[in-house]
């Protein structure tokens, strides 16, 4: 199954006018049918010492080789390869614990590799020729952040009592500017201060 960006109507609906047809504008989710993914997972855990520090360690690396065998007859994506839209070659997670006494600390990570294939309808004008786009300045967008993404988020935190705990976390550390999907602009850095109460 893959989504894919078009004009959706019921069969009954008449078509005159712009509007009527950005109404039906969307994605769908079609059985393309001949498709091939392969790949790989890796995760690694661990428990130990940092500086004699109690600490945990996770990383997981994911490789996914997504074939689309029907590609000669796709002319919907914006490269003419035969990937899935959509889709990434690798992705990468990593958390990081350590704690002494009441304090703790942790670091984690994401990494998602390009996004290769989108729906070339994002990238190219409504009506050839024209200055109307669906998200203008996507193309220019992917051309310049076209080497995959690295997020960190910190946290920490202070144990007052078993009961109640005050963390301070920050998400997107490093204030990376990227996308989850097209038009999608992730978080930008953000900071909170976070009570935990349990009854």
């Amino acid at each position: 199954m893959e989504f894919t960006f078009g004009t959706y109507k019921p069969d009954s609906v008449q078509i005159f006018t712009l509007l009527q047809l950005l109404k039906y504008l969307g994605f769908k989710s079609i059985n393309i049918g001949n498709a091939e993914i392969t790949g790989v997972d890796v995760t690694f855990t661990g428990q130990g010492k940092f500086f004699g520090l109690p600490a945990t360690l996770l990383i997981g690396y994911t490789y996914t080789n997504p074939i689309d065998l029907n590609a000669a007859n796709d002319t919907s994506k914006t490269e003419n390869k035969n990937i899935l839209k959509y889709r990434y070659y690798h992705s990468v997670k990593g958390d990081f614990d350590v704690s002494y006494k009441k304090i703790y600390m942790g670091l984690s990570f994401l990494y998602g590799s390009f996004m290769i294939n989108i729906d070339k309808a994002f990238e190219e004008p409504v009506i050839p020729s024209s200055n109307i786009y669906i998200l203008p300045g996507l193309k220019e967008y992917r051309q310049k952040h076209n080497k995959g993404t690295f997020v960190f988020d910190l946290r920490f935190a202070y144990e007052i009592s078993e009961k109640s705990k005050i963390s301070l976390v920050c998400k997107n550390v490093f204030n990376k500017e990227y996308m989850g999907r097209p038009g999608d602009i992730r978080p930008p850095r953000s900071v909170s201060l976070q009570y935990t109460l349990k009854f």
